[in-house]
């Protein structure tokens, strides 16, 4: 069977994807609950382990990527939309989902995401797929330039419901990043890095007449880390964390050199974790439990409780981690994700029409969750599109709230999300 074959029928997707990801800001819907049956294997798929993938999902996640397996279920009787032959839409589900599905802790809305934001718990990691500046669908401003100005409610309500353990990945172009850059960081979001999409060459497939766009074609996105730094307020002004520490041990009235012998140490704990220039590193629990405790069991009696946010009691070492982002780096990953273009089994389409101009591989959205949020951690995803992270979430444990205004596509995210299997 070849995936021309496959234009006509219904087609159940079980432990993956049928991903159908959004480009410029869109929003998903949600999946079946049929397709608990074997699966018949499809002979072009490759070896993998015990099971049989195509070669096109052999990405950067092979070890831990939910493998894609194919069965065939007849067309539903009586659909006459342009969804009707889309692989794995389940109009039974939408009807029963009209507004919102659920699964696993993974929930996917049908509507504006700031309608839902005061309504969902603060998230771990947010992972905004938005509007690019390129007039690629309704409400996708036609130039990058305006972008600042339609993200600028979104970020506001992003500012408002996060912590300092979250992270936030912003998609888009090179310049749709730079111009919306601004609004970030003058709502409180820091800069962490920029990581490039490289999809390679095949992408312009030598469609690309450059003597008429007189420019280098462009084959790259990026996805860029954002946190946000815990305040403090001390004599009424508000300081940084590096800043609150010192403070805080020159009020117990110690020299800072016992902040070595707190943590067993020669010079390392004034040298990194008490001066108060850029080479201030953030303590571990372990060494910020020992300052806590030398402090108070040694300092002045009367400034008792030392480390304290409510001058009640002192910060644990459990919400002194909580204070900071979760990030850990998987070895041999750079800032340079070198992944194709979604195509094959993966990408969603109608017939041979891919149904989402800008879908994201899952092995770069389930990086990103990965890399900063841990199981049971909750993931926002605003502008769902067909809802690749509430995948991604599902898939790595995590719960996850996505939101998706489209119709359509909230219909095919949630068709994919339900007939999808861990």
């Amino acid at each position: 069977m070849v995936l021309s074959q496959l234009d006509s029928t219904s087609i159940k997707y079980h432990g993956g994807y049928a991903d159908v990801e959004r480009g410029p800001g869109e929003r998903s819907g949600r999946l079946s609950d049929r397709a608990q049956q074997p699966a018949k294997r499809v002979p072009q798929f490759q070896n993998v382990g015990n099971v049989r993938m195509l070669p096109a999902m052999k990405t950067m996640s092979d070890k831990t990527a939910p493998r894609l397996f194919l069965e065939e279920v007849p067309p539903a009787d009586g659909l006459k939309g342009v969804l009707d032959t889309v692989p794995g839409f389940d109009h039974r589900l939408v009807e029963h989902h009209p507004r919102s599905y659920s699964r696993d802790g993974v929930r996917i809305s049908k509507g504006d995401a700031l309608d839902f934001y005061p309504k969902w718990d603060s998230p771990v990691a947010i992972i905004a797929d938005g509007p690019y500046g390129v007039a690629g669908y309704p409400g996708d401003p036609p130039k990058p330039d305006g972008l600042g100005k339609w993200y600028e409610p979104h970020i506001a309500e992003w500012s408002k419901r996060s912590t300092p353990l979250t992270t936030l990945w912003f998609w888009n172009t090179e310049v749709g990043w730079a111009n919306v850059h601004p609004v970030l960081t003058q709502y409180g979001w820091e800069y962490r890095g920029a990581s490039i999409w490289d999809k390679g060459v095949a992408h312009i497939a030598g469609n690309i007449n450059t003597a008429s766009i007189r420019r280098v074609p462009a084959v790259t996105e990026v996805c860029v880390q954002y946190t946000r730094e815990a305040r403090f307020g001390v004599d009424g002004r508000d300081v940084s964390m590096k800043e609150w520490l010192r403070h805080e041990w020159q009020r117990s009235g110690l020299p800072l050199q016992k902040t070595n012998e707190a943590c067993g140490v020669i010079n390392a704990a004034t040298r990194k974790h008490f001066t108060q220039c850029h080479l201030w590193y953030f303590p571990p629990a372990e060494a910020f439990t020992q300052f806590v405790e030398s402090a108070n069991k040694h300092g002045n009696p009367r400034g008792r409780p030392y480390f304290s946010i409510d001058g009640k009691r002192s910060v644990t070492g459990e919400e002194w981690e909580r204070m900071r982002s979760k990030f850990r780096c998987e070895h041999g990953v750079t800032n340079v994700w070198r992944e194709p273009a979604v195509r094959g089994i993966e990408r969603v389409k109608n017939g041979m029409k891919a149904l989402h101009s800008n879908q994201k591989p899952l092995s770069l959205v389930e990086l990103t969750v990965r890399m900063t949020t841990d199981p049971g951690d909750l993931v926002w995803e605003p502008f769902g599109g067909l809802c690749t992270a509430a995948a991604a979430s599902h898939h790595l444990g995590r719960r996850c709230e996505a939101a998706e205004i489209n119709p359509e596509f909230y219909a095919l995210a949630i068709s994919r999300s339900a007939r999808y299997y861990r």
